[in-house]
């Protein structure tokens, strides 16, 4: 079973919540997509978690005079550790490492090293974490900060020193034939092994008859000549090809032997990257907790929200939800946030599946196999499908699960609302017999359900809607918290048209048809007259 849909994580804009507590490394990266969330079934593994991130939350606060706080340390020595996944998996497969693989896995190793270090100075230690796991692998990859294969074999070290008093008796060489051809002929040689003079140059017959010197090319304006080594240029230049190939012999060696070791050790390595990325998963969602406004949630027995908002969105008026029974409609009127109160109790119920930080003052729910959103318009026009038609194959797929957090958003709205209504309530009738799952359905039918909760948003008052010209103003005026429905709730639908600026003359025989239409229980709840009075005042 998929924990998401594709429309489940568009609504909540998953990709940018995951922004709220990225990791660091790609260790972290792969260690976050390999576990995936938290679901039913995982509620000891969930505690331990949250156990761990509360514990690094706390010692963020750690510092001592001549150290960084632990937050800053971890911070930095994370951002240095680089990606080890190629170089892991040459180990894996056997595979001799490249002299840049290897360079990467010291400094992957002496990182690790660092950050132990860090979460000992903060008397901080996790039950996956392996203290030991890091330091057998110094002796293979080298002791010091800055790596150098060289360092790693004593015959190696030996070579590469000879190779480069082999280079540099050449250069010493070569630098005395340029001397000694800068002195008779007042020209330098090239860095490129030739040396130019111009077409009459009054030493031209000697420089011709030179026998370092052997003639390239002539242009119009000069001549080009090659230097010619001597007998000790070349005994310099063989030793030195020799000693290049000694130590390219013996680097290939050393590399075959390290590599053959570390192969030997690969699953201990691999639970070292795990363990790195482990903590950076942790340090993201703890990182994310810091900022203002987040905190831990809990585990309960029904999803229960308070003073929640959207994340990004801190100016949102907070809302508090509670699905107390299988159950839960919300109603209210056109631009009253309910789907903003939807959107806000599915990303907070995402969140705390991930074992993130909540945007709310509490947050306690349980933990479902699924979150499912169906909603918005999901026509598929390549194959075909409506947006009713995709409905309908959602709710099927959603329907055939237990434990799902259902979200519904105006769903049946696609097709005849006679049709639509009676679907949507013949749904929530068969959830609410499920033996497991929670559904929240926002809708602006009046139809009620017996048993499940019914909850509107406040709202906004006619006399406060007739005040208001700007969306501003409504934002302003409207109250977004939500409130136990009573199934007397004033319609503003044609209220909110009117002040939308619908032509008045519209707007009143939208009320006459409202009044006649049979429906004497909610048009007399209707506030017609009331729609009328908006709109004229608005026209006037």
């Amino acid at each position: 079973m998929r924990f998401t849909t594709a429309e489940t994580d568009a609504y909540v804009a998953w990709g940018t919540l995951q922004t709220l507590f990225p990791t660091r490394t790609a260790c972290g990266a792969t260690y976050r997509s390999a576990r995936g969330p938290f679901s039913l079934g995982d509620e000891e593994a969930w505690r331990c978690d949250q156990a761990d991130a509360r514990a690094l939350d706390a010692a963020f606060s750690y510092s001592s005079p001549e150290r960084a706080s632990l937050y800053e340390r971890l911070a930095e020595l994370l951002d240095l550790f680089p990606d080890t996944e190629a170089a892991c998996a040459a180990v894996a497969q056997g595979r001799t490492l490249s002299e840049a693989q290897l360079a990467t896995l010291h400094r992957a190793i002496h990182l690790a090293i660092a950050l132990d270090a860090a979460l000992a100075q903060a008397s901080l230690r996790f039950s996956w974490w392996d203290s030991a796991a890091a330091p057998p692998f110094i002796q293979l990859v080298g002791g010091e900060p800055a790596f150098c294969l060289d360092a790693l074999d004593a015959t190696l070290r030996a070579a590469s020193d000879a190779s480069a008093r082999a280079r540099l008796a050449l250069d010493q060489g070569k630098r005395n034939v340029s001397r000694a051809l800068h002195e008779a002929y007042g020209r330098a040689m090239r860095r490129d092994g030739t040396l130019i003079a111009p077409l009459y140059d009054a030493r031209e017959a000697e420089m011709l008859r030179d026998p370092r010197l052997r003639l390239r090319l002539t242009t119009r304006e000069e001549r080009v000549y090659d230097v010619v080594e001597d007998a000790a240029l070349t005994r310099a230049t063989a030793q030195r090809d020799a000693c290049e190939g000694v130590v390219r012999r013996l680097r290939a060696e050393v590399l075959a032997r390290v590599s053959a070791t570390l192969a030997k050790d690969s699953q201990t390595l691999d639970a070292l990257m795990v363990q790195i990325g482990r903590l950076d998963d942790l340090f993201g969602r703890v990182a994310a907790r810091q900022r203002a406004g987040f905190v831990w949630s809990e585990l309960g027995d029904a999803p229960e929200l308070y003073a929640g908002r959207p994340p990004f969105y801190a100016a949102f008026q907070p809302v508090d939800i509670a699905l107390k029974t299988r159950v839960t409609l919300l109603t209210g009127m056109n631009m009253g946030g309910k789907s903003a109160a939807l959107r806000t109790l599915l990303s907070a119920q995402l969140l705390h599946q991930w074992g993130a930080p909540v945007y709310a003052s509490a947050y306690r729910a349980p933990l479902y196999k699924a979150l499912r959103y169906i909603g918005g318009d999901q026509q598929a026009l390549d194959a075909g499908i409506s947006t009713f038609a995709a409905e309908v194959l959602a709710i099927k797929e959603a329907l055939a699960e237990e434990e799902v957090f259902l979200c519904l958003d105006e769903v049946g709205r696609a097709t005849n609302p006679q049709e639509g209504e009676a679907l949507l309530f013949a749904i929530l009738q068969k959830r609410q017999t499920a033996r497991s799952g929670v559904t929240f359905a926002v809708t602006h039918f009046s139809r009620r359900l017996p048993g499940a909760t019914h909850l509107t948003v406040r709202g906004i008052s006619k006399e406060a809607l007739a005040m208001c010209h700007t969306p501003e103003d409504l934002k302003t005026h409207m109250d977004y918290r939500l409130t136990k429905a009573t199934g007397t709730e004033l319609r503003q639908g044609i209220a909110v048209a009117a002040w939308l600026g619908l032509p008045a003359a519209l707007v009143a025989e939208a009320s006459r048809f409202m009044r006649g239409d049979g429906q004497s229980e909610d048009v007399e709840g209707m506030q017609g007259a009331d729609c009328e009075d908006v709109a004229c005042r608005r026209e006037d």
